[in-house]
């Protein structure tokens, strides 16, 4: 090719362009290049190659870092090299440097040296970033007006609610779940999801909840409930829209149940005497708003010691893989299995049970999940509560807010409460730090119980694990050891720890005598 008309190329190309030859001795530098880095071509052309390169490295936020990336040059010639580098002289900007070996129109080898502008990509990346993060917070702000601030303590009964949002955090699909008390001592549990995304469906499943909390306090049959709610909601939202919800009114003294559904997935209870599963049925009304008379019945059953009542939305059914639903016979399956365990352990093998089950592990639908279990006649008289949340460090302020409420709900000492948190807040961080899967989302589960004359908290997480025999918990650590300093403080804070770790998870149990009988 004719020189001229190879320069005229080069000099047409967005990208800096410098080929060096195999003496590294420069030989070609094209006008982009001679722009971009704001240097005369007579300069460093027939010049060594690392002259440039120094030149270049001065206008770099981290000169030192390209430099001795340049080094694998010096070992092997023939390597092929690609950064991202930021340059800041003379102005801001994203570069992106390919170094590979090349040979030019006249047959000489060498090496070819492109940057390529990306600043604007990079901006919009950013923005997309930026854009991405304000609409995850705005989801999780709807998403939190969606759901009550806590768990009632009810007599006798363990209840524990978790949501599992989409994998795609930025939307909000209308799931919801509350508890609502109702004259008498009775309990209201209601769980429901809105048709549509977004600010809309959140909207219209605050309304829903409004509603049923207002009407509530007037209505005590859960089909008239509904009923009533249903012309609310018809007025209030779109007649293309409608809301599927399941209302459940609990008597906790007598364990009996009423409950009615519009257009929701059937409840299911796990029987403790038989160990069968039973799904509740009571004839299934249409979803909220869709007519003007949904034909909402009520039905009733009553739990016994250990039976467990679970509400679930149709994220749990539905999970997709390659189009096959998750489906209720693999919850029964799931009910059948963990019904045995607690409310905090079922929706934890729960949620693995559908995160494995679905394509690429990626939840396309949110889940909310309330889950009530009468306490076992060896238990009645000692309260159980559980607390099912995700594994982030930041959880660690709800997690004592948990366990506090419930050491002031049994009359805990306050020397005594005090050392409790601060050991449970060891625990927390620590499971927050190397309890957490890394290809997956990871979840705490914490368990306060009352075993006259002492409590005991258990903090679980699903990390690797570890063995905690390399610890002597009794002895001061070593300074500078890596870690069992915060195994040391619980063990004086509390009577005593107990550590179940496996490659399944860590279990820190903390006991402590709080009564004097």
């Amino acid at each position: 090719m004719d020189p001229q008309v190879e320069h005229g190329i080069l000099d047409a190309l967005d990208e800096a362009i410098i080929f060096s030859d195999s003496d590294g001795t420069i030989r070609q530098i094209n006008r982009r290049a001679l722009e971009l880095f704001e240097i005369a071509g007579d300069e460093f052309l027939a010049g060594p190659r690392v002259e440039l390169a120094r030149t270049i490295a001065l206008q770099l936020e981290d000169p030192e870092g390209f430099m001795e990336s340049l080094q694998q040059l010096r070992t092997d010639p023939a390597c092929e090299l690609r950064l991202e580098i930021e340059q800041v002289l003379p102005a801001r900007r994203h570069l992106r440097l390919y170094s590979g070996p090349a040979v030019d129109s006249q047959g000489r080898s060498g090496r070819i040296d492109v940057f390529a502008d990306i600043s604007v990509s990079v901006r919009r990346a950013k923005e997309i970033e930026r854009l991405y993060e304000q609409a995850r917070s705005a989801a999780e702000s709807y998403r939190g007006g969606l759901l009550p601030d806590g768990i009632p303590s009810v007599p006798r009964f363990n209840l524990v609610a978790h949501y599992i949002p989409a994998a795609d955090g930025r939307a909000v699909c209308g799931d919801f779940y509350d508890f609502v008390p109702v004259s008498g001592g009775k309990l209201g549990l209601v769980i429901g999801d809105v048709c549509g995304v977004g600010p809309r469906a959140a909207n219209d499943s605050a309304m829903t909840r409004h509603s049923l909390r207002t009407l509530a306090m007037e209505e005590s049959d859960p089909g008239k409930l509904l009923q009533r709610v249903s012309a609310q909601v018809r007025a209030q939202i779109g007649r293309d829209r409608f809301v599927r919800v399941a209302w459940a009114l609990l008597e906790p003294e007598t364990g009996i149940l009423h409950y009615a559904t519009a257009g929701h997935v059937p409840p299911v209870v796990y029987r403790a005497k038989t160990g069968e599963v039973e799904w509740l049925n009571d004839g299934g009304g249409l979803p909220l708003g869709a007519v003007a008379d949904g034909g909402y019945g009520t039905a009733t059953t009553k739990l016994d010691a250990g039976d467990m009542l679970i509400l679930y939305t149709d994220g749990v059914t539905e999970a997709s893989r390659s189009g096959r639903p998750f489906g209720q016979g693999k919850l029964a399956d799931l009910v059948k299995q963990y019904g045995v365990g607690t409310p905090g352990e079922f929706i934890q093998a729960l949620r693995r049970a559908v995160g494995a089950w679905v394509t690429d592990g990626e939840m396309r639908d949110d889940v909310a999940l309330l889950v009530s279990q009468l306490a076992p006649d060896t238990a009645i008289d000692e309260p159980v509560r559980e607390l099912v949340l995700p594994n982030e460090p930041a959880r660690i302020r709800d997690i004592r807010r948990f366990v506090g409420g419930f050491l002031a709900d049994v009359r805990a000492p306050v020397d005594t409460s005090s050392d409790i948190l601060l050991a449970l807040s060891e625990a927390a961080a620590n499971a927050c730090r190397y309890g957490r899967k890394t290809d997956s989302w990871s979840e705490l589960r914490i368990q306060c119980r009352l075993e006259k004359p002492d409590v005991i908290v258990s903090v679980s997480d699903e990390g690797p694990g570890f063995d905690p025999s390399g610890y002597e918990l009794s002895r001061l650590p070593d300074p500078f050891a890596s870690g069992g300093r915060g195994l040391f403080l619980m063990e004086q804070l509390v009577d005593e720890v107990d550590i179940d770790s496996s490659r399944d998870g860590t279990t820190v149990t903390l006991k402590r005598r709080a009564f004097g009988g």
